[in-house]
């Protein structure tokens, strides 16, 4: 049958008709990105859509290994290339030769890949950067020779503290082979130990201009460096890698040599708040110590008149024994009587035959007695009493 035509040669000729076309052959495809799969091979393949049709796209390895940012999902992008067919599934698809972000720029868009790759590592973490000296005896810079940020770093070091010794380790600070020479000069103030902190800096320029501040392998020996450093690139508005995993940021590099250059008032100033400090530290330690000892002998003084007390208690107690012993009803409870008239004790029987009446004193009460001599033994001293019993008492000491 005349025309008619194998699978093959059908999509060979199909391929021809989208070679040959002039439009197809080299275009410009806006869309959103979706399905990125990188293969092991390099290929780079992904589907570019809008509101209502899709194309499928490869990015060969020897193209995708030039782009400067990532490729994500739901990205949207202009590529560049041409549309082919893919024989093995007769697919057509676009063969993309370049990518462009849409709406962002190529840098801008590998700077934010490479800050958020840097950032998940932890180079960016304030736990890790290492506090600046406030007074560094000896500088070092990092920068290039010929511009004129180290002029102003210099004469801004050498004005406002001229004891401060600087070290120059110069690299170029733009173009394809600026951060390997940047790494390089850290490297070598690392091997000086009078070293105390590092300025690495540029002045200002296009983002093009800054972009070896954004090498990653920049960022990770800025990270691992033994001294401390500071990044001074471009102006107060400009943002690199270099300042995200630096010690500490300036946001110019005269900004940076005044931190390593303190004035002579500041200096005063810092010793004067110094000596203020140390001041009320030692006031409040000497009164910590006078008020440790001020308890110290409120506790001696509290012991030694618990003790004074305890020693007046047992004399007390012994006092009162020796009185009770000497108090006459004690004795008057054993059993013994006392004798006595008008409140006056009459202490003998001759006394009592005198008086002729009294009183008798019991422990338990008192009578009323006539004393009268006993009639007759001889030698003896008793007498004979007769009274009534009146149960009552009275002091008689």
């Amino acid at each position: 049958m005349p025309g008619v035509l194998t699978v093959a040669e059908l999509c060979q000729h199909i391929r021809l008709l989208l070679d040959n076309d002039e439009l197809l052959r080299s275009c410009f495809v806006k869309g959103e990105v979706s399905s990125v799969s990188l293969y092991p091979s390099g290929h780079l393949y992904f589907t570019l859509k809008d509101a209502s049709h899709q194309i499928s796209c490869v990015m060969f390895r020897q193209e995708n290994q030039g782009l400067k940012f990532k490729l994500k999902e739901g990205m949207k992008v202009t590529a560049s290339g041409r549309v082919s067919i893919f024989s093995g599934r007769s697919q057509y698809q676009l063969i993309v030769q370049d990518l462009k972000p849409d709406g962002i720029g190529e840098l801008y868009l590998a700077f934010l890949d490479l800050k958020d790759k840097l950032e998940k590592e932890g180079l960016f973490d304030p736990s890790r950067k290492r506090s600046i000296p406030f007074f560094p005896q000896t500088v070092g810079i990092v920068t290039s020779l010929q511009g004129a940020a180290l002029h102003d770093m210099i004469s801004i070091i050498q004005r406002r503290n001229p004891a401060v010794k600087i070290l120059i380790s110069p690299s170029p600070v733009q173009g394809q082979d600026a951060p390997t020479n940047l790494i390089s000069s850290l490297r070598k103030l690392q091997s000086f130990p009078e070293v105390e902190v590092v300025l690495l800096a540029r002045g200002g320029g296009s983002p093009e201009e800054l972009w070896s501040f954004n090498d990653e392998n920049l960022a990770r020996e800025i990270f691992v460096c033994r001294i401390p450093v500071i990044s001074g690139v471009g102006h107060e508005t400009d943002f690199t890698i270099a300042d995200f995993v630096a010690d500490r940021r300036a946001p110019t590099p005269s900004a940076a040599a005044e931190l390593v250059s303190p004035l002579r008032q500041d200096l005063l100033q810092q010793l004067t708040g110094l000596k203020e400090r140390l001041m009320r530290s030692m006031e409040r330690k000497i009164q910590e110590k006078e008020f440790q000892r001020l308890d110290y002998l409120m506790q001696q003084l509290d012991r030694a008149f618990q003790n004074k007390v305890k020693l007046c208690d047992i004399r007390l107690e012994s006092l009162q024994d020796k009185l009770e012993a000497l108090n006459p009803y004690s004795i008057l409870k054993r059993g013994y009587v006392l004798a006595a008239k008008n409140g006056k004790t009459i202490k003998t029987a001759r006394e009592a035959l005198l008086e002729k009446k009294g009183t008798l004193i019991f422990a338990d009460g008192e009578i009323e007695a006539v004393f009268q001599k006993q009639p007759s033994r001889e030698g003896s001293r008793n007498q004979y009493v007769q009274g009534n019993f009146l149960n009552r008492r009275n002091d008689l000491l």
